[in-house]
């Protein structure tokens, strides 16, 4: 644990009370039974904690791959904790994934999903935009100490960086809670595999550069800025889940849209999307993530659901077909 013992420099806006575009949610439980934190930040829901578990939400196991020989001859979906040490680093750090995992588009709890790199886009330019940065201003990101708690980091001189305490008061304003699980690099012997825990974590978003790369969001202990770079597929990163809902989230996520009409509709819904869906698992969430209705089994080229039933509100709706997910939301009357 690292003693404070710089006194706070500045005082940000949200410190202030100024701007309050921050606030806690509730918890969402995943198919293993993990519990996690939620924090809204603007128009987006984020779990507050590291994806930690070993089951798609379908329930079908993630094969625990702790072998450094085996573990980058994956070509399917796998995961890993942190040194091996399930015990120590599961509610620590959470598990470490490879991107096959997350392009099966069943990692996280129904009604959530891997954010897009554009996505992980829309929570930094938010944050910097709204007084997060830890020098105060509201261009470029300098946002890392906003993110990231302030235990378990290594030491860094860096001003307005992680692992200083010249800002401590603004460590994890937005509440997102980033803690330094490292990752886990796949062309080392096991003794170097796991690399930079305390002083460095990044995570995946859906989205890759080519069949090789994988974008990553990534802070470290000695920069005070976000980046955004690439890491490769049979890397091992961390997971955080976005609420699949309304805001900010990218209809198009799987590659094909789906129209959804009459909306709004207090009768029923037909969704669309230019071909036929065969067995098909529609789901509908309300805006805390929670399922409200799930309807498996459905096939032809136009899918009508009746939400006639549903409280007014908006809700998101997910198409599960073969592996593949489409996002879109409905608004009941």
């Amino acid at each position: 644990m690292k003693k404070l013992i710089r006194p706070m420099r500045f005082i940000p806006m949200f410190l202030l009370g100024v701007s309050p575009v921050v606030s806690q949610a509730q918890t969402v439980t995943d198919f293993e039974g993990n519990v996690y934190n939620t924090v809204t930040i603007g128009t987006q829901v984020w779990m507050k904690e590291n994806l930690r578990s070993t089951k798609y939400n379908d329930g079908t196991d993630i094969p625990v791959v702790s072998d450094s020989l085996l573990w980058p001859a994956q070509t399917e979906g796998a995961c890993c904790f942190l040194r091996n040490d399930e015990a120590t680093y599961k509610e620590l750090y959470g598990a470490l994934y490879n991107h096959f995992a997350v392009t099966t588009d069943k990692l996280c709890p129904t009604g959530w999903h891997v954010p897009t790199q554009a996505e992980w886009t829309v929570l930094l330019d938010h944050l910097s935009a709204n007084g997060f940065n830890y020098d105060g201003t509201t261009v470029s990101n300098k946002v890392a100490i906003a993110m990231s708690e302030f235990e378990n980091w290594y030491p860094s001189t860096g001003m307005g960086c992680v692992g200083n305490d010249d800002y401590v008061g603004m460590h994890n304003g937005s509440g997102f809670s980033a803690r330094p699980a490292g990752y886990r690099y796949p062309l080392v012997p096991f003794f170097l595999s796991y690399m930079y825990e305390g002083s460095q974590t990044s995570w995946w978003a859906r989205d890759m550069l080519n069949y090789a790369l994988g974008y990553v969001t990534q802070i470290n202990n000695s920069s005070s800025v976000v980046l955004q770079a690439n890491a490769m597929v049979e890397s091992g990163n961390s997971c955080r889940c976005l609420r699949t809902s309304p805001a900010g989230v990218d209809e198009s996520l799987d590659g094909f849209g789906m129209d959804v009409y009459p909306n709004p509709s207090s009768q029923s819904v037909t969704l669309s999307k230019g071909s036929t869906w065969n067995n098909a698992i529609v789901t509908i969430t309300d805006l805390q993530g929670r399922t409200v209705m799930q309807l498996p089994n459905m096939s032809g080229t136009t899918l009508t659901i009746d939400i006639s039933t549903l409280p007014s509100g908006i809700y998101g709706i997910q198409v599960m077909e073969n592996g593949a997910v489409t996002h879109t939301k409905v608004i009941r009357q």
